[in-house]
């Protein structure tokens, strides 16, 4: 129990850490450094943390949901290790490797940072298919229709802001530069980074649900 309310710890730790990488003109670059560095530590005790998910992979079945699972997790370790490196190349205040930063780190900063963001709600969302199958058990018709309102209601915002944001042009380079508002007060940035953050875990658990359920029917199909 100590070791999962640690993990929780952490993973809230992670989200917080995110958020303000993502914020990177508004907190600074140093803050942005400093900030960057603690979450390379957090998410190296993350792994360790974790251990054991590294261990089973080459054993047991593979179904379509831990396909799908491993697959982004390995992605997001791809985007992090290259997230590091890159970071490290460009660091302006903390030179832990000495070398100046390229303009392939540069761009591949760029682009990690926000698939890395993307992927990491998608991540979270697939370890929380539970939810939905409580959601789907709740008896209490005000509290399961004002919470998926709810929801449905942040995940649209979130896709509004995403747009607004232009996400989808830095994921793909189609922007190689981040342009920030800095009229928009921090508190509004990170709040609209929260909303996609929503949007991307409802996307994680209604595919990890589709993935288990066809899981589910394939068992059951066998057994008959």
């Amino acid at each position: 129990m100590k070791k999962r309310r640690i993990k929780v710890l952490l993973d809230i730790a992670l989200t917080l850490l995110l958020g303000i990488q993502m914020a990177y003109s508004l907190v600074g670059e140093l803050s942005h450094e400093i900030t960057g560095l603690c979450m390379i530590a957090l998410l190296v005790l993350h792994h360790m943390m974790n251990g054991g998910f590294h261990r089973r992979l080459f054993t047991g079945r593979y179904t379509p949901y831990r396909i799908v699972l491993t697959l982004i997790d390995a992605a997001m370790l791809t985007i992090f290790l290259t997230q590091g490196i890159s970071g490290l190349m460009m660091a302006k205040h903390i030179r832990v490797l000495n070398t100046d930063g390229a303009n392939w780190a540069r761009q591949a900063h760029l682009v990690g940072a926000y698939w890395g963001f993307v992927l990491c709600g998608v991540h979270a969302g697939l370890h929380m298919t539970g939810l939905c199958r409580k959601w789907t058990r709740l008896d209490n018709k005000v509290v399961k229709w004002t919470a998926a309102f709810g929801l449905i209601a942040a995940s649209v915002y979130g896709v509004t802001v995403f747009v607004h944001h232009k996400l989808w042009d830095y994921m793909t380079l189609r922007q190689q530069f981040v342009f920030f508002d800095f009229s928009q007060p921090l508190e509004r940035f990170f709040l609209d980074y929260l909303f996609m953050l929503v949007l991307f875990v409802m996307v994680g658990c209604l595919l990890g649900s589709i993935l288990q359920n066809m899981t589910r029917r394939s068992n059951d199909r066998r057994k008959t």
